[in-house]
């Protein structure tokens, strides 16, 4: 069976003040108590063993720092994030979409990203079965 790890970047800063663009936006780091809570959420995944085959990661700032958080307590020999533009912003379709083109070999796939996507996904995920491979 294949398991499934949603994570929505810890917290974040807010874009300079008055700047509204996309570029700003993608470039807002996580904030000292975010960095903190990636390595919190790093450390219950190797408590519970769980240990990524497949990372798909949306290539913002804050979900790339939040990975890189997480994966400090787990083994070194992790494979290489999947950056996807297109999960920013994605709808809950688009986001299950890209784990089903996860090759079948990896059984426990994990997904950085943002709400309101990973949230929605989770809910829909929760409400019933869903074919996660190919």
């Amino acid at each position: 069976m294949r398991r499934l790890v949603l994570l929505r970047h810890a917290e974040s800063a807010s874009a300079p003040l008055g700047d509204f663009s996309p570029e700003a936006d993608m470039n807002r780091p996580l904030t000292p108590a975010g960095q903190e809570a990636a390595r919190r959420c790093g450390h219950w995944l190797a408590a519970h063993s769980i240990v990524p085959d497949s990372i798909i990661c949306s290539p913002a700032l804050r979900t790339r720092q939040t990975l890189a958080g997480a994966v400090m307590a787990l083994p070194p020999t992790l494979p290489p994030p999947d950056y996807c533009a297109d999960i920013y912003e994605a709808t809950p379709e688009a986001l299950l979409a890209h784990i089903q083109q996860v090759p079948d070999t990896a059984l426990t796939v994990l997904m950085v990203g943002h709400n309101p996507g990973i949230s929605l996904l989770a809910h829909h995920l929760g409400s019933g079965p869903i074919n996660l491979l190919n």
